[in-house]
Order: structure tokens, then C-alpha cells, then sequence
């Protein structure tokens, strides 16, 4: 009975380290996300202003180095 219990308290411990563990990752992965949104909104909005035409906005943006290694961290933490 009482190897049961400690066996429980073992599972338990790893059952808390592993819930903590995907907190730390879903803030990571949260921030990421957000990271990269609100950088791609921010170049839009500036090659839209200096008259970029809408049809290419997307591709050029998403094609500038930072913004496509923000979205490479943004992947990499999914």
C-alpha cells in the first residue's frame, strides 16, 4: 500500500512539472503570435502609406526579414 503511495506522489510531481512546463509554453507561443501580428500590421501600414498596391502588400511584407523570422519564431514555439 505504501509503495502505491509513493508511486502516486512520484506521478503527481511530474504531473506538476509537466503542467507548469506548458504554461511556460503557451506564454512563449502567446507571445510570439503577438510579436509577429503586431510587426506585419506595423509594415503594412507603412508600405500601404508609401503607396504600395494592396495586391503585393501582403507577399512583400510577410518577405522582409524580420517579419519573416518573427514568423519562423512564431512557428517554431507552435
Amino acid at each position: 500500500m505504501q509503495d502505491l503511495q509513493m508511486e502516486l506522489k512520484q506521478l503527481r510531481n511530474k504531473l506538476d512539472t509537466a503542467i507548469t512546463e506548458l504554461k511556460k509554453r503557451g506564454q512563449h507561443k502567446a507571445q510570439a503570435e503577438h510579436d509577429y501580428r503586431v510587426a506585419l500590421a506595423k509594415e503594412m501600414t507603412i508600405q500601404r502609406t508609401d503607396g504600395m498596391p494592396v495586391t503585393i502588400l501582403s507577399d512583400i511584407c510577410r518577405g522582409k526579414e524580420d517579419i519573416a523570422k518573427l514568423k519562423m519564431e512564431r512557428d517554431i514555439a507552435e
